[in-house]
């Protein structure tokens, strides 16, 4: 068992992102971001995964994460959330849609910067942990790993500036000798399979433990009604929509039953029973057809 990161600080973790995030091609739409909270939990901080979105075969399934978006459209989706949750510790892996969409590659390096800087203002407690893109073969539509090659050189870069400026930012290569490899690749040639989703977890863990060493890691800013625990924030709610649920069957039985009672009544009014013995349909089988 690890020791817990930063004295068992909660981590109110934002994956932000698209579709890797998300954990397009993983067999249970979790990606990487299920192992890595187990990680987390097992070394003794209690996890809250935060963000906008729901997806996964997990409890504690928030996410800022959508699938196909560019850098710009993620500032956007920061913009609603990260002021608002307040995250402790943020996963970035965003870029590869800019380069599978040749947007503008040249200027991504200030995309790039402008969003780190800005999560890192939105929430001033917040680490964040960046990574470089992972390869690819796909060649037919996107530009296969050259543009991976510019891409990563660009991030590589906008992390020594960043370091420059002591920002509290973690860089993960996911392109290199412990990263991502082409065996790894999902049918598409872009995604991980779950080994590579493995390897990305193990990645961003090590990345958050490195975090921690550099003394990184401050406690979460207070945001009413969010809890240091995710899974336990699901299962309450979760809780309530099942009781809910069952209070509104209740209701629903009990205003059936009241109209089949007002009915009978009705019935009972306009046609008491006149005393003669109830029809009993004949117990004879029925003559077999010609």
């Amino acid at each position: 068992m690890e020791a817990p990161l930063a004295n068992g600080i909660p981590l109110r973790i934002m994956g932000l992102g698209a579709s890797t995030v998300f954990g397009a091609e993983s067999f249970d739409q979790t990606g990487w971001r299920r192992t890595l909270r187990q990680r987390l939990v097992r070394a003794g901080n209690p996890v809250n995964m935060v963000g906008a979105a729901r997806t996964g075969d997990m409890v504690d399934n928030d996410v800022e994460a959508y699938p196909g978006v560019r850098l710009d459209q993620i500032y956007g989706h920061a913009q609603n959330s990260v002021p608002t949750m307040k995250p402790n510790l943020v996963l970035l892996y965003a870029g590869s849609n800019d380069n599978f969409q040749n947007a503008s590659l040249p200027l991504l390096f200030k995309r790039y910067y402008a969003l780190v800087h800005y999560v890192l203002q939105a929430s001033p407690r917040a680490t964040l942990v960046m990574s470089t893109l992972m390869p690819t073969t796909e060649t037919e539509m996107w530009g296969g790993q050259d543009r991976v090659g510019v891409c990563n050189a660009q991030l590589r870069r906008v992390f020594r500036v960043l370091q420059c400026e002591e920002k509290p930012v973690v860089l993960v290569e996911m392109d290199g000798p412990d990263g991502v490899q082409i065996e790894n690749l999902a049918w598409d040639h872009m995604h991980p399979t779950a080994a590579g989703y493995e390897i990305m977890s193990r990645k961003f863990f090590e990345a958050t433990l490195e975090a921690d060493a550099r003394g990184f890691l401050q406690a979460p800013e207070y945001v009413d009604e969010m809890l240091d625990d995710g899974e336990e924030g699901r299962l309450d709610e979760e809780t309530t929509k099942r009781l809910d649920r069952e209070a509104r069957d209740s209701k629903a039985a009990e205003e059936e039953e009241k109209e089949a009672v007002t009915k009978m009544i009705e019935e009972l009014k306009v046609s008491p029973w006149d005393g003669k013995p109830p029809f009993i349909p004949s117990k004879e089988p029925a003559p077999p057809p010609p």
